[in-house]
């Protein structure tokens, strides 16, 4: 089975900067969603 990405390096590059980002993003989150949990009053954090 050939697939796009084994035919073209250029899709290997983007498929990494891809992943990368969704990387970038889930963490930001992470620290988001933790930076207002021990930030709020309300909550014993």
């Amino acid at each position: 089975m050939i697939s796009a990405a084994n035919d073209y390096p250029l899709a290997n590059l983007l498929w990494t900067f891809v992943i990368f980002f969704a990387l970038m993003m889930y963490f930001w989150l992470i620290i988001t969603v933790f930076g207002d949990l021990f930030r709020r009053q309300d909550v014993s954090g």
